[in-house]
């Protein structure tokens, strides 16, 4: 496993963190297995997180609830592919953050137990570091220059999160929400957004003709399409949406 150079990491942030993992109980670290209280995910949500789950970034839910350490890899997985990283270079870089930081620490459950509730000063938000190879690191604000100014490292850029941010939005695991589920799956737009959308019954794609088929229970009046009521004494029974569009433009 290749990370960013520790050396690069100053004295300062080594002994931060050091007084801070000597601190880590060990039921703290089994707290983080553990079903995530008051978490719920909206169908959308869902949707990504079964996606993601059967690419390997995610492990199943327990009793239908994902762990600590689950929703935590989500929340960085999202950020990351909002970012632009896709599926596989976001599971190498969790995968990177699974390797032991200490003895028995992850990287990822130290960024989890360093953000909890202000464990850490403001000054001491660990910050992920990710270079163009997608090697990782954690570090410190003051750090920052010496890592992505080293003249040693071949890579475009450096991606930086901060994690205290992201594991302590609330908001993070309905970003699907507010940005579309298209954008976490890697699907082309619009067959992402026919496969989630609300009611949908039927997606045929037939890439030949460049067309996507749907139909769905209700909806809006289709560009190009009909819709279809059935009546029963006289009551609506049923009312199919069928729509034809353009699978690339």
């Amino acid at each position: 496993m290749q990370y960013i150079k520790t050396e690069l990491i100053s004295s300062k942030t080594h002994a931060t963190f050091d007084a801070f993992a000597a601190k880590i109980m060990e039921h703290q670290l089994v707290e983080l297995l553990n079903p995530a209280q008051g978490m719920t995910f909206d169908d959308l949500t869902a949707r990504v997180l079964n996606d993601w789950r059967e690419h390997g970034l995610i492990t199943a839910p327990i009793c239908g609830q994902y762990n600590a350490m689950d929703v935590a890899r989500a929340c960085v997985g999202f950020v990351l592919k909002y970012r632009g990283f896709n599926l596989c270079a976001i599971k190498s870089v969790l995968k990177a953050m699974d390797a032991p930081m200490y003895r028995d620490i992850s990287m990822l459950q130290f960024a989890v137990l360093a953000c909890r509730g202000e464990n850490l000063p403001t000054a001491g938000t660990p910050l992920l570091v990710i270079d163009g190879d997608n090697r990782v690191g954690v570090c410190l604000a003051w750090d920052l220059p010496a890592i992505v100014g080293d003249d040693d490292v071949r890579t475009y850029s450096h991606t930086v999160l901060n994690m205290g941010r992201i594991l302590n939005d609330e908001m993070v695991p309905k970003k699907v929400i507010h940005f579309g589920v298209e954008d976490f799956l890697e699907l082309p737009r619009k067959i992402a957004r026919r496969l989630c959308q609300s009611g949908i019954k039927k997606v045929n794609i037939e890439p030949a003709k460049n067309r996507i088929y749907t139909e769905t229970d209700g909806g809006e009046d289709p560009l190009f399409g009909e819709r279809v009521i059935k009546y029963q004494n006289g009551r609506i029974v049923s009312e199919v949406v069928k729509e034809t569009e353009v699978l690339r433009d």
